[in-house]
């Protein structure tokens, strides 16, 4: 949960975090969300509008935590490893789908190798309602200069058996199909694509 302490023509801003105070410069806050706070008791709209901002900074916190605190070169457990494109710890994927399934809070880190043996590594964090990513190739050495962090937010885990294999993707549609997503990534046409994101595949 996340408290918010705004006090009218006050010159900082204090919020609450895992029982942790942050306060900031009114002037900080309002430059960085490019918004007015100096009526904020008396702006509910306002309000809702800056909370939402700073919730979705909380979980993109959360995750920096998580990806920072994933150790490479010694998986924890809340970790898998996908190598020469087999996945290693494939039962840390199943029990994040688990408490994901139950509604509990939970994290899982992928640790996915290139051809050239560069580590790319996605921290998710699972909030109880939705599933909120960050992806991390700064290792790659062929990335090209692009960002090295890339965010995204979904609604749901959905596992897919075809061909032998078992498939993790995070969707915002539950009904999607695993054709639907196939067909979305190979159609040149505008539209077409649907927004996931693969998290791991194992052979069964």
């Amino acid at each position: 949960a996340i408290i918010l302490a705004l006090i009218d023509n006050a010159g900082s801003v204090e919020y609450v975090f895992d029982k942790e105070t942050y306060s900031y410069k009114r002037s900080d806050v309002e430059k960085k969300y490019n918004i007015v706070l100096s009526k904020q008791s008396k702006d509910f709209k306002t309000f809702e509008k800056f909370y939402k901002k700073v919730f979705n900074d909380y979980k993109m916190g959360k995750i920096l935590r998580i990806l920072a605190g994933t150790n490479v070169e010694n998986p924890a457990d809340n970790v898998v490893v996908i190598s020469d494109e087999k996945l290693k710890q494939k039962g840390n994927i199943e029990v994040f789908e688990k408490d994901a399934g139950k509604g509990q809070v939970s994290a899982l880190s992928v640790i996915r190798y290139t051809a050239e043996g560069d580590p790319i590594v996605t921290a998710v964090y699972y909030d109880g309602k939705r599933f909120y990513l960050l992806e991390d190739d700064s290792r790659d050495k062929f990335r090209g200069n692009g960002e090295a962090y890339t965010q995204h937010k979904f609604e749901y885990l959905k596992i897919f058996e075809e061909n032998g294999y078992r498939h993790y993707y995070l969707v915002n549609d539950k009904n999607v199909t695993y054709d639907e997503l196939f067909k979305g990534m190979l159609s040149s046409r505008y539209g077409d694509y649907i927004p996931n994101y693969p998290l791991a595949s194992y052979e069964i």
